[in-house]
């Protein structure tokens, strides 16, 4: 049985709870905790405004948080605040993100950024490596040695920080963000 209200009743609808994703609340538990309430208004913003102008989208690739290239340049008034920040309130933001995402396993922390069609030094990026990756948070191991190919060492394989995930019910992948790109499309061709 549904309830209605009788004819008449004049009483204000509840008002709807704003949910945050994980990202949003970590955001949100960085604000509250680390930067004072003038760091909101002088852009623009304060407690109530600031989930609209938070960013939404993210991707876990276990123990990865992956953000994407604009987490931090968009929407505007999130950008200001943002840049305002200094490289040990960027951390404890970074820390406030895998807390909330904890429960996720979350450990580290980057930016995926596009695969670039050049190398560093200006070469053709045949191996499509994922150098636009940013590090934010963790121990990422070594970077790929800029002389020769550029190509990991075992040495560096072996200290390199590895992330998973399952896809169509059972596939496993696992992969070195820093060494090697992931696609999580095309599932089809890869169940082959």
């Amino acid at each position: 049985m549904v309830q209605t209200r009788p004819k008449g009743d004049k009483r204000a609808p509840k008002p709807k709870t704003q949910t945050l994703n994980p990202l949003q609340r970590g955001i949100q538990d960085f604000v509250a905790q680390t930067l004072p309430p003038e760091a909101l208004s002088k852009h623009g913003l304060s407690n109530e405004t600031l989930h609209s102008h938070l960013p939404k989208r993210f991707t876990v690739y276990e123990p990865l948080l992956l953000l994407p290239v604009n987490a931090f340049t968009t929407p505007a008034p999130w950008s200001a605040l943002y840049r305002d920040l200094t490289n040990a309130q960027r951390e404890a933001l970074y820390a406030s993100l895998v807390q909330a995402f904890s429960r996720m396993g979350v450990t580290h922390v980057a930016i995926n950024a596009p695969i670039a069609p050049t190398d560093t030094q200006g070469h053709e990026n045949r191996m499509r490596s994922p150098a636009g990756l940013v590090p934010l948070y963790g121990d990422f191991g070594p970077v790929a040695p800029s002389h020769g190919d550029g190509q990991p060492t075992d040495s560096d394989l072996k200290k390199a920080f590895w992330v998973r995930t399952m896809q169509n019910h059972g596939i496993v992948q696992v992969w070195a963000p820093l060494y090697t790109m992931f696609s999580r499309g095309n599932v089809t061709e890869k169940a082959r």
